[in-house]
């Protein structure tokens, strides 16, 4: 018995140096373009990502630094922003050389929105797709939203900001939400989706706190939400920026 556990204690520790050795000399890199191909395919949107490396976070997990979606590409405003991103992946398919994710965790994502007289987000139209790139895509196989939801067991977003703008009004508003928090688990497309919200509304400590089911139909790029749940705590608010919000 007592060699039976020294050969377990062996093989741990070698397995141990064995994964470090893996990730030091794993270059996650390599995979930047597949997968910038794959998210602008996805949002058909120009994305900018600087370097992706491979570490550990409740498991091995591809981190993406720099990343940004952009206006447009003959813009460099961004739409969002994000201070770090991780997908944690399955290690099996990682042997053959092949990504799949478990989980996605995003660190202090920035999104700014502003909503046009006519009702639409100024710079979330999509891009026009090169001549004949239609017809390609429709070859193409199954669409990488598709695949990424058979793949993505959960999403996390931590200290995330939204600031919106509103000019479809009379007046111009703007809106700012802070400290966001979202949890979003049982991901699959055409099937209810598991989310929760907390964020700070009006306030420098979170107040708000949204629960539901989403589901998203990707053949009419469509979603509906049931099942909704907001509280609002107004004992936080800080009325001098409700005073702001007011028109003058």
């Amino acid at each position: 018995m007592k060699k039976f556990f020294m050969i377990l204690l062996i093989l741990l520790v070698i397995a141990v140096i064995g994964a470090g050795v893996f990730l030091a000399t794993f270059d996650a890199d390599q995979y930047r373009p597949q997968i910038l191909g794959l998210i602008e395919k996805a949002i058909q949107k120009p994305v900018r990502l600087e370097k992706i490396t491979l570490g550990w976070k409740s498991g091995m997990a591809l981190e993406l630094q720099g990343f940004a979606i952009l206006k447009s590409n003959q813009s460099q405003e961004k739409l969002v922003e994000v201070q770090s991103a991780k997908a944690v992946l399955k290690l099996v398919p990682l042997l053959s050389k092949r990504i799949q994710v478990a989980a996605i965790h995003l660190v202090h994502p920035v999104i700014r929105l502003v909503k046009n007289p006519d009702g639409t987000f100024e710079g979330w139209e999509p891009e026009p797709a090169p001549s004949g790139e239609t017809q390609e895509k429709a070859d193409s196989g199954p669409e990488p939203a598709a695949l990424l939801s058979l793949l993505v067991n959960e999403i996390r977003v931590q200290d995330g900001e939204l600031f919106f703008k509103d000019r479809s009004g009379k007046e111009s508003m703007e809106l700012d939400l802070r400290k966001i928090d979202v949890m979003v688990s049982d991901v699959e497309l055409n099937r209810p989706i598991n989310f929760q919200v907390n964020a700070a509304v009006l306030s420098k400590e979170q107040n708000l706190e949204v629960k539901g089911k989403l589901t998203l139909a990707p053949q009419t790029r469509s979603g509906t939400v049931s099942g909704l749940r907001v509280e609002l705590q107004l004992a936080p608010i800080d009325f001098q920026e409700v005073i702001r919000l007011s028109p003058d």
